[in-house]
C-alpha cells in the first residue's frame, strides 16, 4: 500500500497551502479492475460517474464537452463537477441521447464496442 507515499508526494505538490491544486482520486467500478489502493478503510466524497468505453475513453468528453448543443436534453444529467449524476436512470438517459445524436453531431460510433462499456464512480480522498 503506497498510500503514505501518495499523500507524501500530494503535500509536496501543494506546498502552497493557499492554493492547492492537487487531490487524491478514487475510482471505483463494478466490471473494470482499476489498479488501486485499498480505499475501504478511507473517507471519500463521491463526486459522480463518467461512462467510459475501454478504446474509446469518455462518454463525457467526446459528448457533451465536445458537442454540448447536442446535450441540452440532458444536462440536468451533469453535476456541478462535470460528471455523470450517480443515478442510473440518468446514466442510461444520458448514453441514449449520445446513441441519438451520434451521426447528426458526428460523435464517436460505438457500434460493436457496448460491451466494454463501463459506468466509472469517481471521488475525492478525504485526508
Amino acid at each position: 500500500d503506497n498510500f503514505e507515499e501518495a499523500v507524501s508526494v500530494l503535500n509536496y505538490t501543494n506546498k502552497y497551502p493557499h492554493f492547492p491544486l492537487n487531490e487524491l482520486i478514487a475510482f471505483r467500478s463494478e466490471v473494470t479492475h482499476i489498479r488501486s489502493f485499498d480505499f475501504t478503510s478511507r473517507e471519500i466524497d463521491w463526486i459522480g460517474t463518467d461512462l467510459i468505453n475501454h478504446g474509446l475513453g469518455s462518454f463525457l468528453l467526446q459528448g457533451y464537452f465536445t458537442k454540448p448543443e447536442a446535450f441540452i436534453s440532458v444536462k440536468d444529467c451533469i453535476n456541478t463537477n462535470g460528471l455523470l449524476v450517480s443515478d442510473k436512470e440518468a446514466i442510461e438517459r444520458y448514453f441514449r441521447v449520445y446513441l441519438e445524436k451520434t451521426e447528426e453531431f458526428d460523435l464517436e460510433p460505438i457500434d460493436g464496442f457496448e460491451e466494454s462499456m463501463d459506468s466509472v464512480e469517481i471521488g475525492r480522498v478525504i485526508l
